[in-house]
């Protein structure tokens, strides 16, 4: 998601054959409001199951961020958009309502704090070092071996969460 707000708009013309601020501002209103929408829609789902559409939905987007990347389509940045909101949402939520089913009351607050400072700065640090490698390797190949790197994390993620609900 950090990738959609941060990088994405503001290098638009380097990844798509058009740049507007209005085209880039489109793009942020899009994955905010799929997210959102995504979120509402699947709030009866359990925890568990929201997460898991989730991480599959963010798979199958940065799948195609790296399709965009090679295409330059900008077909391709709207649809990557759309399933990196629809993964973002029930992901965000999904794990805060598990965190908020696991921790005990006296505990909850303390998680929560937790969870949003985990949360910020895994959205920063990842975009600074982005940044940082871009200027090395290039920002297309940075965000190639960013998403990359993140469907690594997210698959291995995914197997132990499926694990540990196998096993409970």
């Amino acid at each position: 998601m950090s990738l959609m707000l941060s990088v994405m708009p503001t290098y638009l013309g380097l990844f798509t054959s058009h740049a507007s601020l209005s085209l880039s501002g489109t793009m942020v209103a899009l994955v905010l409001g799929v997210s959102t929408l995504h979120q509402i829609m699947l709030r009866k789902q359990s925890a568990f199951r929201s997460i898991i559409i989730g991480y599959i939905l963010l798979i199958i987007g940065l799948i195609f961020l790296v399709v965009t990347l090679f295409t330059k389509s900008l077909f391709f940045l709207i649809l990557t958009t759309v399933l990196i909101g629809l993964g973002n949402g029930p992901s965000y939520a999904g794990s805060l309502a598990y965190l908020n089913q696991i921790s005990t009351n006296e505990m909850r607050t303390n998680l929560t704090s937790l969870f949003f400072v985990v949360t910020y700065l895994g959205i920063s640090i990842p975009m600074v070092t982005l940044g940082y490698i871009g200027e090395w390797i290039g920002l297309t190949h940075a965000i190639q071996w960013y998403s990359y790197i993140m469907i690594g994390f997210i698959i291995l993620s995914l197997i132990k969460w499926l694990r540990g609900k196998v096993r409970s």
